[in-house]
Order: C-alpha cells, then sequence, then structure tokens
C-alpha cells in the first residue's frame, strides 16, 4: 500500500516504508537506507547499532 512507518530509536528518527520495488528502512538524520525484498528479510536483516529490527 506503500504506507510508512516512522519511530524512534534512542531519540533518532527512522523510517519503515515499501512500495512496488521491496522495503526500507531509513535513518531519519542523513537518508540514510537500507533495501530489503520482502518484509521477513527487513526484520531479519534490518540493523540498526548492528541489532536486528527483531531483536530492537
Amino acid at each position: 500500500m506503500g504506507e510508512e512507518f516512522q519511530f524512534y530509536y534512542k531519540n533518532e528518527g527512522y523510517w519503515i516504508s515499501r512500495n512496488n520495488e521491496g522495503f526500507y528502512l531509513t535513518r531519519v538524520q542523513d537518508s540514510s537506507s537500507q533495501t530489503f525484498k520482502t518484509s521477513g528479510d527487513l526484520f531479519r536483516k534490518g540493523r540498526i547499532e548492528n541489532k536486528t529490527i527483531r531483536e530492537l
């Protein structure tokens, strides 16, 4: 659906979003982005401070 979800981790903003190309984890401060093919990949492989999204 192309929706975005914003959250904060240790006072730093992040976005999780998706489009037809895939899923994205983006740090707001510098627009650094990680790209994944599936939502499962995002939660297993997406990292913030060497922790996966699932761990956080």
